[in-house]
């Protein structure tokens, strides 16, 4: 009998690339620098600079944004000139000089560490992501539980990053705190840099590129780069210090990065230029949620060092250990929702982004309500039970996993091949202002005109009661307009499977 062998499609399999280790490693650490730092951030301006909450908010929401919209300009240089690689390694070393500046124990060193963590960051975070996706295939069902996995990397340094820089900080000083944030950056460089054999020539830069051809003067393409980086650190420094017109610069770059985005879809052929737009909407419904989120980082922190009962057993848990519970719930939740979507997958019954999407508004939304619940149950002296805050932690985790890895994987599915790091780019922009309005909401719900005395404990719930129920109906109105818009670019998504 005639034997019929039947290759089996590679992308079937159920193993990952080896790739994805590495960079799941290395984002871990770059987490952990970043995380570290946020964990203590507001409260090291409100507590040991003395900014009234207005001022804290605003350069929280400022440095947020801004770092999170670098990644366009760092996008198209990696696609353009650098390669992702390239892009990675010298994002990597940027953002460990920022944190060697917040180590230096001077008020001013404040605003050009954030500022080189801006630039650093804007050329590593959506070119390690955009560098895992050349690694899937199309069709591969893999793509979604890889970054899946790969998300769990980042929650598990944002969830070490806390208990470990926020114990130092609160024993030692912050800026020892802020100085272990960078050790962790240092070590994820150094994972990559002995494991780029692993990724196998990928994220080169484009062929037509010689990042070493002289220019004259001494001048490369690279040196280029480099001298640019430099000055956008003084010139990002100037933007946190007059934070109050920063809104502005914001605005117009986020109305010229639409009009290139359109600009780019106009000139794609019609399949290329209806996944761009889907994008787009997409990335409307990423800014709500992260608009959400990011509260975690600036009022829910203040909430939690004001309002929340600490005390477990006599012994005072420390406020930034509280940041620690939302990546771990993602990392415990992590790989059952990535074996949930590969078996899915299999069935051809995987819901697509779109009902992912409203599904993490929705439940971002119920997390905000549970803090209205712990807000009204509070005590006489504006105390509340921290299982409140926990289960409001769990629903924004669980939300988290529906949308962000999601996203980025949206991203690498549908963005045209040449413009994945750009695209990737503008997906960070759009979580740019989700933190603008993060702050903005945070400001104007939560921060009163005539600052509260510090025994006011029930006018200072009140304003925090005052944002949650905003955000609770804003993300849950969010959720109701995304699974109505769902069946309407429900056909792209099917194309690009």
């Amino acid at each position: 009998m005639k034997k019929v062998f039947v290759e089996v499609p590679k992308h079937l399999g159920t193993s990952q690339p080896k790739a994805l280790y590495i960079l799941f490693f290395a984002e871990l650490w770059e987490r952990f620098s970043f995380y570290g730092m946020r964990a203590l951030l507001i409260l090291y301006m409100t507590s040991e600079l003395l900014f009234n909450d207005t001022k804290a908010y605003n350069i929280y929401g400022i440095y947020t944004a801004l770092v999170y919209a670098a990644p366009v300009i760092g996008g198209y240089l990696a696609d353009n000139y650098l390669g992702n690689r390239n892009a990675i390694f010298l994002g990597g070393v940027i953002i460990t000089l920022g944190h060697c500046c917040l180590a230096l124990p001077f008020k001013e060193s404040l605003f050009y560490g954030l500022a080189f963590i801006i630039v650093g960051t804007g050329f590593f975070k959506a070119n390690v992501t955009s560098l895992l996706g050349q690694f899937y295939e199309k069709g591969d069902v893999r793509r979604d539980a890889g970054f899946t996995l790969f998300y769990m990397g980042i929650n598990l340094g944002a969830c070490l990053a806390p208990l470990v820089c926020g114990y130092i900080g609160k024993k030692l000083g912050w800026h020892y705190g802020f100085g272990t944030a960078g050790i962790g950056m240092l070590l994820g460089m150094v994972v990559l840099l002995r494991s780029a054999q692993t990724l196998e020539g990928a994220g080169s830069p484009p062929a037509k590129i010689n990042l070493k051809q002289p220019l004259g003067g001494g001048l490369t393409p690279y040196r280029l780069v480099v001298i640019g980086s430099i000055l956008s650190v003084a010139l990002f420094s100037l933007c946190l210090n007059f934070y109050h017109v920063m809104g502005h610069f914001l605005n117009i770059f986020g109305i010229i990065s639409l009009v290139w985005v359109l600009g780019i879809a106009y000139r794609c052929e019609r399949d290329d230029r209806k996944a761009i737009l889907t994008l787009l909407v997409m990335f409307l419904f990423f800014m709500i949620f992260w608009a959400g989120y990011e509260q975690a980082g600036s009022s829910i922190n203040l909430f939690t060092d004001r309002h929340v009962d600490r005390f477990l057993f006599g012994w005072e848990i420390p406020v930034p250990w509280f940041q620690s519970i939302p990546p771990f719930f993602v990392i415990t939740m992590a790989p059952l929702f990535s074996a949930i979507w590969m078996k899915l997958g299999r069935r051809n019954l995987e819901p697509l982004p779109p009902t992912k999407f409203g599904l993490g508004l929705l439940q971002s939304g119920l997390g905000f309500g549970c803090l209205l619940i712990g807000i009204k149950t509070a005590d006489t002296q504006g105390v509340t039970s921290a299982i409140w805050l926990i289960l409001a932690y769990f629903f924004h985790a669980s939300g988290e996993l529906s949308i962000s890895p999601v996203g980025l994987s949206m991203v690498t599915k549908l963005s045209p091949p040449r413009f994945v790091s750009f695209m990737m780019g503008i997906l960070f922009l759009s979580v740019s202002f989700g933190n603008y309005l993060a702050a903005l909401v945070a400001r104007i719900f939560g921060a009163p005109e005539q600052p509260l005395q510090t025994s006011d404990k029930l006018g200072s719930l009140q304003c925090f009661s005052h944002t949650y129920e905003f955000l609770a109906y804003f993300l849950l109105i969010a959720s109701i307009a995304m699974f109505l818009i769902s069946p309407f670019i429900r056909k792209v998504f099917e194309k690009h499977l």
